[in-house]
């Protein structure tokens, strides 16, 4: 072959060699991608949604190509609108066969150049209310201001706060005061419904909200108009839908001589006097074997009073002839009631079995327990009970072979400068065995400085299990779906 022609091939061959290297590493200018969550999500703490409840969030996008959604568990749905700028994440029907809980959304945007950026929102799903290591605390709410709210807190010690407004929309009555949990359902009773003592109108569900236990749909309320005869009920306990018995002060001014408790009707709307409950004290009604219990001192005899579906009157059970009086009850079960009983300053308490009307065990107190506009003094379960003085918790044990002693568990507000006051008692949860205490700083504009405390005393004294902090409004008292 010609040299020459050799040589000029080899030089064209090695510049398109050349050429070739040169577009292979030639750097393509993209758009820088740019995706970014703005909707703001507490740290650390998932998005709880109850069933099919609807989370949007929206997102900043530049130069985005696709943006898709990665790990969501069955029964949810994800919905990118990309022009609009939100993923609208939808929550199952509470009837699926999924179960509910925590898990981590991945959200993925990707655009040219193989750019991709990702962001993960972890959720939570109440798929019920009923779990049986749940707890529900309800809150007054300030009269003035605001109505009454219902908190649940998870097993797992995730707090849904306002959770009825979550699922319904609207609010409890003004300043709700108690409420029971029967036969799948729940009964909050409030002291105003839709207007309070100085004639301020409120929007909410009225003085008697019925929901579902399991989903906390409103399923009835009652307006202070149609509970005719209550002016500020104290307390609520059902014992089915045509048994719901109240608990009121019978005057607006609170004159307690003048209580009475009144049997509703919910299906019928009809409402009677239960006869012999004149003067009924404020004090949470007691169900316990298909019964309804309260007390009642007097200035000889001090009573047990039972009330049965069969008869709308009070059965008088009179407490040992040297009581001076009581001054609360729990259910102990078999028949028996734990009672706090007074004898001229000193205080005892009692199990007390309401068929021989004898104690079965009785333990001296060396404080007056701490009892709040509730009543709710002490606690129990099975053979430990637990009650407050000032900001301490002290437990009495009667197992055998016990001190006869209370033991002081610990000083809240030693754990918190801010835990200046309890309010409205303590709650024990009945699977669990935890103690719950509800603090505030102080009333007036100090309330919404306030604790939910968890403890496990069998555990520690003085490290709680959870410290939930300003979730509650005046909080009425701690209650339990295994009740």
């Amino acid at each position: 072959m010609n040299k020459k022609i050799f040589s000029g091939l080899l030089i064209l061959f090695f510049s398109f060699l050349v050429a070739s290297c040169d577009k292979d590493n030639e750097i393509i200018d993209h758009p820088p991608l740019i995706f970014e969550l703005t909707t703001g999500i507490e740290e650390n703490s998932p998005i709880i949604l109850a069933s099919e409840g609807v989370m949007k969030l929206e997102f900043k996008a530049e130069n985005v190509k696709s943006i898709s959604t990665e790990n969501l568990p069955a029964g949810w749905e994800a919905k990118v609108n990309q022009e609009g700028g939100y993923i609208e994440v939808t929550a199952p029907q509470n009837d699926a066969t999924i179960e509910g809980g925590l898990f981590t959304l991945t959200i993925k945007a990707q655009a040219d150049g193989k750019q991709e950026k990702t962001e993960e929102v972890k959720f939570y799903w109440i798929k019920s209310f009923d779990d049986p290591k749940g707890t529900f605390i309800l809150n007054e709410g300030n009269m003035t201001t605001e109505n009454g709210s219902l908190i649940y807190i998870t097993p797992e010690g995730f707090v849904i706060d306002n959770a009825y407004k979550l699922v319904n929309g609207t609010e409890l009555g003004n300043v709700a005061q108690d409420m029971s949990i029967r036969d799948g359902k729940i009964y909050v009773i409030s002291q105003n419904g839709d207007e309070n003592a100085v004639g301020d109108k409120f929007e909410n569900d009225g003085m008697l909200v019925i929901m579902n236990a399991k989903t906390l749909k409103k399923e009835k309320s009652f307006s202070k108009e149609e509970l005719t005869g209550l002016t500020w009920p104290s307390h609520v306990a059902a014992l089915d839908a045509q048994h719901v018995y109240i608990r009121d002060n019978g005057a607006a001014k609170g004159d307690e001589t003048k209580g009475k408790i009144w049997c509703l009707n919910t299906e019928t709307g009809s409402m009677t006097a239960v006869v012999g409950s004149d003067g009924a004290l404020n004090s949470p009604l007691v169900t316990m074997d298909g019964k309804v219990y309260t007390y009642k001192p007097g200035s000889i005899f001090s009573y047990i009073w039972e009330i049965s579906k069969d008869k709308n009157t009070v059965n008088r059970i009179k407490l040992p002839s040297y009581w001076v009086g009581a001054l609360g009850i729990q259910a102990a079960g078999n028949g028996q009631l734990w009672t706090l009983g007074t004898n001229y300053g000193s205080q005892f308490m009692v199990k007390f079995d309401l068929t021989t009307q004898k104690e079965l065990m009785k333990k001296n107190l060396l404080v007056k327990p701490y009892s709040g506009t509730s009543r709710r003094n002490f606690v129990a379960k099975d053979n430990t009970v637990y009650y407050a003085h000032d900001t301490s918790v002290y437990r009495l044990s009667f197992d055998e072979g016990a001190s006869n002693d209370a033991e002081e568990m610990l000083d809240v507000s030693t754990l918190d400068s801010n835990a200046r006051e309890l309010y409205n008692g303590l709650g024990i949860h009945p699977v669990t065995g935890n103690v719950y205490v509800n603090t505030i700083k102080g009333v007036g504009p100090f309330f919404t400085t306030n604790h939910i405390w968890v403890f496990d005393f069998d555990k520690s004294k003085n490290e709680p299990i959870f410290k939930f902090e300003d979730y509650t409004s005046f909080p009425a008292g701690t209650f339990f779906p295994a009740n």
